[in-house]
């Protein structure tokens, strides 16, 4: 019998090294790799197996599991025979069910001092913690290596294919998990909160169609294929563009993209033409559904600018640009021929005024809502779909009528057949207090001056 008094102390000491692989092993793995080959410029040897352990993951994995296992077993048989019987009979009960306590303790022991504490420590620290336990861990490693080669041949003779490479011994890293990195380090003062939306910018930046940066139809700027130089120059001039479209009957029928370069050079060397037809380049079609982010690649790849957007029956559904592309990641990009558009004006909690064209998932997060946004984009979309009609100016929209309760939609600027401005007012059962006049009135202030993160025609 082995006596508690003679392992309490091999039990913490193996329950120490429990925890330091366990910490090693997290903070190797939080080190990043452009600090590691920092340090390693700077001569730390320590770095160099630290940037090895990290690239050989499927190996450090073995090596912590068997470490870790090992350890575990040596803990779990010292704690049953040293402290079963003494428990037995200090409590009198059977030496099983004092074998099965003593048991559950030690894991529950193992799990909170040997795993989970210095885990959350090995993340705060990650790389003195790294560096420390490099020879440690790369001893380990060292001799773990063939049980590592033998598991790894094994499981890829069990399970075939999904085992070719060392991908199943690593665990995939889910976006949740990257959004939860980028809060963590929004709150440490890592990041900035600009900086932590223009990377949520980008994780959105694949769910997002060409249909919902795209310059609408009604707003594009373009040219008819038999003007002549004067009047095109006088269109582009107006509006402020470098490129615009060439047309030829109707804006459905998109022949070609021209570029003011293009024409002032045809112009400076072989004079003015009758009209712009011929001047034209290629013009590059993308479907509506198509993904910005494939559409980005695609434009960086045919070195062009600007794409015209189709619908399902082939007519022109709008334009879109590079730089309409990075302001979805980067926020709206004005130049000196883009005027300050109405993005929204603040009433309060409860109530703002928006552009018809703002998106209906920043009025979502701006509300707090959940306005539907499976068929429409836009709020003057929304507005179009529920209704069924060209709207008027003052008329109501109960929110009922696309599935949102206590909501009330009020349209205030209509041009035309195109709605400008909406009230959009949340009712509540119960009236709540509202802001003080001078709270109102900062917030309206600061709404004001915001511009719209609807797409640019300029291109």
């Amino acid at each position: 019998m082995i006596e508690p008094d003679s392992t309490a102390f091999l039990v913490v000491l193996l329950l120490f090294f429990h925890a330091v692989v366990a910490a090693a092993k997290e903070a190797i793995a939080f080190t990043r790799k452009s600090r590691r080959l920092q340090l390693i410029e700077e001569g730390k040897y320590s770095a160099q197996i630290v940037e090895r352990l990290a690239e050989n993951i499927a190996l450090l994995l073995t090596t912590e599991q068997f470490a870790l296992k090992l350890l575990e077993a040596c803990i779990v048989f010292l704690t049953i025979f040293a402290f079963t019987e003494p428990l037995a009979q200090f409590i009198s009960i059977d030496n099983l069910l004092a074998a099965f306590i003593v048991t559950l303790i030690t894991v529950l022991v193992i799990l909170l001092f040997g795993e989970l504490i210095p885990k959350e420590i090995a993340r705060s620290y990650a790389e003195p913690i790294a560096l420390f336990a490099s020879y440690f861990m790369n001893g380990i490693s060292f001799l773990a290596a063939p049980l590592a080669k033998f598991v790894t041949k094994l499981c890829r003779l069990l399970t075939g294919r999904w085992a070719e490479t060392e991908e199943f011994a690593i665990a995939s890293i889910t976006e949740e998990d990257l959004r939860s990195y980028v809060d963590a380090s929004e709150e440490e003062g890592v990041l900035k909160e600009e900086e932590k939306e223009m990377i949520y910018s980008i994780f959105d930046l694949g769910d997002t169609l060409a249909r919902e940066v795209m310059v609408p139809r009604i707003d594009i700027v373009a040219v008819e294929a038999d003007a002549s130089v004067n009047s095109a120059m006088d269109t582009i001039l107006h509006a402020g563009h470098s490129r615009v479209p060439v047309y030829e009957d109707t804006i459905d029928n998109i022949i070609g993209i021209l570029y003011v370069k293009d024409m002032l050079i045809h112009w400076l060397k072989q004079g003015e033409p009758a009209s712009i037809r011929g001047l034209e380049r290629n013009v590059y079609y993308v479907p509506e559904t198509k993904p910005v982010t494939d559409l980005l690649r695609e434009l960086q790849t045919k070195k062009v600018h600007i794409a015209i957007v189709v619908d399902e029956y082939g007519g022109t559904a709008g334009l879109v640009t590079i730089e309409d592309i990075l302001e979805e990641i980067v926020g709206e990009i004005q130049d000196e021929h883009d005027a300050d558009e109405f993005f929204m004006q603040y009433i309060s909690d409860d109530e703002y005024i928006f552009s018809a064209r703002m998106d209906l998932d920043d009025i979502n997060d701006i509300m707090s809502m959940d306005l539907p946004t499976d068929e429409n984009d836009t709020l003057g979309g929304l507005i179009y779909g529920a209704l069924g009609h060209i709207p008027k100016e003052g008329e109501v929209l109960d929110g009922s009528s696309f599935g949102v309760s206590n909501l009330v939609l009020t349209v205030l600027d209509v041009d035309g057949r195109r709605i400008k401005t909406a009230r959009v007012k949340r009712v509540r059962e119960e009236t709540q207090p509202q802001d003080s006049v001078e709270t109102a009135k900062d917030k309206n202030s600061s709404a004001s001056t915001l511009v719209s993160n609807a797409p640019n025609t300029a291109s």
